[in-house]
């Protein structure tokens, strides 16, 4: 079974970033995609953004997704107001996620089941 670890990024504005973070089994590497929905470009729909690559680690995988996040909040002037793991925890503690948004300069608590 394909295991996978939701993070749900809420802006200020009503965008909405999810990074799957996903481990499609014990012998393979972590890989990361992004699911965008910003009410701006289209209120009907949300975006896949396959996040190239595979990686060793969790950690990993979501500092790359969440860079990219970070990325498009800046080019369009937005700021993250919650951080949440609907689904618990799969693979990347609430701490660790939090130092690697700090990392970056974003100030949002990373929650649980919040």
């Amino acid at each position: 079974m394909q295991r996978i670890q939701e993070i749900l990024i809420l802006t200020n504005k009503g965008a909405r970033h999810t990074i799957h973070i996903i481990k499609p089994n014990e012998r393979t590497s972590f890989r990361a995609e992004i699911v965008v929905f910003d009410p701006d470009l289209n209120a009907s729909y949300s975006s896949q953004v396959p996040i190239s690559g595979s990686y060793k680690s969790s950690s990993e995988a979501f500092d790359v997704a969440f860079t990219w996040v970070v990325g498009w909040l800046q080019v369009k002037g937005l700021t993250v107001s919650k951080i949440n793991n609907p689904c618990n925890t799969e693979f990347l503690s609430v701490a660790d996620q939090q130092a690697i948004v700090s990392k970056h300069g974003v100030q949002a608590n990373v929650e649980i089941n919040a």
